[in-house]
């Protein structure tokens, strides 16, 4: 981490009496998403610090790499925010991260900045742009050539959401976000909430539900059944 960066970002917002500039490093940036919460406060960036300081002495930059990319913040998809790497590749195109190619990777990686501003569903010619920049950095910094660049351009970007990463159980998530109202939580910043909620098993119950449905009009005589499914 850059400590020099740090030590004057912290020296002029000390100087203006309010938050006049940053200094987040990836390391920082991991610890906020995990640790703290995202309201720009000169003790929280301290904290911030010491707490990054702390986490490199503890672990090497590609633990500290792999972790950020596994909860940075991606897009959201209903009431869920898409988080990771892992989950915006089967979001955005229904792949494991693993078979993403240069185009797909280029996207993401265009993502990462702002995922409301490029959005590919809202504004694909901002992400069109945003990822052509990212391609020219690669080109810039040796990673791929001028031709490699050019047959990237060319890939569509995503047009339609993954259906099957919408939340399984929305009424669930209202009654809890309800339960918090009361509570007074639903709008502190920071926390994280833990319910009794297994999307997978959700996902097969759902399933299970939508086939037995569809089997049972494939074999009710009556017309006017009540459970047609649409």
């Amino acid at each position: 981490m850059s400590v020099g960066g740090i030590l004057r970002a912290v020296y002029r917002n000390v100087t203006a009496g309010h938050w006049a500039e940053g200094g987040s490093t990836i390391t920082q940036q991991l610890v906020k998403n995990y640790f703290l919460t995202p309201k720009k406060t000169l003790r929280r960036k301290v904290t911030e610090q010491v707490l990054a300081v702390l986490l490199e002495s503890r672990a090497n930059k590609d633990t500290i790499l792999e972790q950020y990319l596994n909860v940075l913040f991606m897009g959201l998809a209903g009431p869920y925010q898409i988080r990771g790497f892992a989950s915006a590749s089967r979001y955005y195109f229904g792949k494991n991260v693993s078979q993403l190619n240069l185009p797909d990777c280029a996207t993401l990686a265009a993502l990462i900045n702002s995922p409301g501003r490029y959005n590919p569903f809202e504004h694909p010619d901002r992400l069109f742009k945003r990822r052509e920049l990212v391609l020219q950095k690669m080109v810039n910094l040796e990673l791929i050539s001028q031709t490699e660049m050019a047959t990237a351009l060319e890939a569509p970007l995503p047009k339609k959401a993954n259906l099957e990463t919408q939340s399984p159980a929305p009424y669930y998530l209202q009654a809890a976000q309800k339960e918090l109202t009361q509570l007074n939580l639903a709008h502190e910043h920071g926390m994280r909430i833990f319910t009794a909620l297994q999307s997978e098993f959700q996902e097969v119950a759902n399933r299970a539900v939508r086939e037995r449905i569809l089997d049972f009009d494939r074999t009710n005589k009556n017309p006017n059944s009540f459970c047609k499914l649409h």
